[in-house]
């Protein structure tokens, strides 16, 4: 996880190959952001998966032994809109915080 070294970003770099156990992993990895943001809307939990997952992707760019993915994107914004929705009936019977943001 720590880069030893750096590129000249470029998008030569990206990979669209599918890995099932890639898409799972991203899943996985991004649930517990939408479980957060569980007592917020759908399109919030949405955006803040998308545009953190972008961020990630974008930075890969220039990290030496870091391949960047839309297919990444795409699983990690999943993800946290899965996490959101696996929420909603706990919230809706719980009284309290409705939300961490």
């Amino acid at each position: 996880m720590i880069p030893t070294g750096l590129r000249h970003p470029s998008l030569a770099f990206v990979e669209d190959q599918i890995s099932p156990a890639d898409v799972i992993n991203n899943l996985i990895l991004y649930m517990p952001l939408g479980i957060a943001l569980g007592g917020t809307s759908l399109i919030r939990a949405f955006l803040f998966g998308l545009s953190l997952s972008t961020c990630a992707e974008v930075l890969q760019l220039g990290y030496i032994g870091r391949v960047p993915s839309f297919i990444d994107i795409a699983g990690n914004t999943c993800g946290a809109v899965a996490g959101y929705l696996a929420t909603k009936p706990f919230l809706k019977r719980a009284d309290g915080p409705r939300s961490l943001v």
